[in-house]
């Protein structure tokens, strides 16, 4: 396309099409990504994070056992449901 025929057999594809040597299948740096995200944590956990975290400040007052629970997410929250929250 940008080269004249007679040189073109004389300039390797990666000259040609320099984003191939970077492992982009389609051209430009975003072209291969298949969706976005891959890092990080999901919304599952998340909201698994964030009911742990607010069962247990509401339970305990305690930002370190806020902290401990949010890291056990879903497991402290299925325990607080069938266990059940303590009489006020």
């Amino acid at each position: 396309m940008g080269l004249p025929a007679h040189t073109r057999k004389l300039v390797p594809a990666d000259l040609k099409r320099p984003w191939r040597r970077l492992g982009v299948r389609h051209g430009g740096p975003m072209a291969n990504k298949q969706h976005w995200g891959g890092t990080g944590i999901s919304l599952v956990t998340a909201v698994g994070v964030a009911v742990a975290v607010q069962i247990s400040w509401s339970i305990n007052h305690s930002i370190g056992w806020a902290v401990w629970h949010g890291l056990l997410n879903w497991i402290y929250v299925i325990y607080r449901w069938i266990v059940g929250m303590p009489p006020t």
